[in-house]
C-alpha cells in the first residue's frame, strides 16, 4: 500500500492527516484530522508488522506527538520528547526509529526506538557534539540505523553516523544424531550485552524454527529427516537484532528404512570338512 502524511495547512502550521491510495482515489485513514495539534513537521513509517506510525512536531513549542493506526482509529503513543527536523524509519524485524533535533539536549541530534509502548534512546541521549538540523534516518539490512544531518560542529557540513552494537552469537554448538532425528545443544553467548530474546535454528542456511527457541532451553530437535548430510548453526536474537551464526556443525543421517536386509545362507548343514556362506537380498 501507498501512504502519504500531510497537513491541512495554514501558513506556518497545519493539522495532520494520513491518506492511502485505493487504486482509484486517496482515502483518509481515520476520521479526517488526526489531532487538533498545530503541526510543523510530520513523518510516517510502516514497519514489518504493518503498523503505521505517525510522528508530528508541534508548532511553536516543538513537542513531539506519536500515533499508531489500529485499522480504524489513531491511538496515541505516550511521549515526553521535544524536537524538530524529524525523520522516521523502520527495520525488518518490526522496530521503528526517529531521529530529530532534541530541544532538551541543546538542539543536538538524538535517535529513539519505539519499544511497543514508548520511545527509548538508542545509545547516548545525543549523537552529535553540538547543534544539528535536517535529519534523515534509515536502516541497513542488519537493522542498524544510519543518520545524516547538518552538523554545526563540522562547519555546517553533512555528517553521517551509524549505530552499531556487537551482538554475540551462541557458542559450543554440537549435534547428536538419533536415528532419523538430530538433537542440537548449545551454550548461551559469552557476552549477552543486550536484551536476549531467544534463538533461531538454521539447517543448510534455512531457518527451521517457527517460533523463537526459549532462553531456558538451549536445545532443539530436528525431527524425521531423510537420509543425507546436513549443516546446522544457531543465532541469538536480541531486541537490537540477530547475531552472527554460532559455530557450524555437520551431521549425516542414514535412513534405516532404505537399508536392504541381507539373508545369510550357510550350507551344507550339517557340515563335515567344508561349509559355504552366501548372501542374498531377496
Amino acid at each position: 500500500n501507498i501512504y502519504v502524511g500531510w497537513t491541512r495547512c495554514s501558513f506556518l502550521f497545519g493539522y495532520p492527516r494520513v491518506s492511502t491510495f485505493d487504486g482509484t482515489d486517496w482515502i483518509d485513514l481515520g476520521d479526517g484530522d488526526i489531532s487538533d495539534i498545530h503541526t510543523r513537521y510530520l513523518k510516517i513509517t510502516v514497519n514489518s508488522n504493518d503498523e503505521i506510525i505517525l510522528a508530528i512536531s508541534e508548532f511553536p513549542d516543538a513537542k513531539l506527538y506519536f500515533y499508531k493506526y489500529n485499522g480504524s482509529i489513531w491511538e496515541t503513543i505516550p511521549s515526553d520528547l521535544s524536537g524538530k527536523y524529524i525523520s522516521l524509519c523502520s527495520d525488518n524485524i518490526g522496530n521503528s526509529y526517529i531521529s530529530y533535533q532534541n530541544a532538551s539536549e541543546g538542539d543536538k541530534i538524538s535517535v529513539n526506538k519505539y519499544n511497543g509502548t514508548g520511545w527509548n534512546y538508542v545509545g547516548s541521549h545525543s549523537i552529535s557534539s553540538g547543534k544539528g538540523q535536517y535529519t534523515s534516518i534509515t536502516n541497513n539490512n542488519e537493522g542498524f540505523p544510519y543518520v545524516i544531518f547538518k552538523d554545526y560542529d563540522n562547519g555546517e557540513k553533512t555528517t553521517v553516523k551509524r549505530y552499531f552494537v556487537l551482538l554475540f552469537p551462541p557458542v559450543n554448538l554440537i549435534a547428536n544424531p538419533d536415528e532419523n532425528d538430530v538433537i542440537l545443544i548449545w551454550d548461551e553467548p559469552n557476552k549477552p550485552n543486550k536484551a536476549l530474546l531467544g534463538y533461531n535454528i538454521y539447517r543448510d542456511d534455512v531457518q527451521i524454527n517457527n517460533e523463537l527457541v526459549s532462553l531456558s532451553e538451549q536445545t532443539y530437535t530436528d525431527f524425521d529427516l531423510h537420509g543425507g548430510t546436513f549443516r546446522y548453526y544457531v543465532t541469538a536474537v536480541y531486541d537490537d537484532g540477530e547475531s552472527d551464526p554460532s559455530n557450524e556443525v555437520e551431521v549425516t543421517i542414514v535412513n534405516i528404512d532404505n537399508i536392504n536386509e541381507n539373508i545369510v545362507y550357510i550350507y551344507p548343514n550339517p557340515a563335515n570338512n567344508e561349509i559355504n556362506i552366501s548372501l542374498s537380498n531377496e
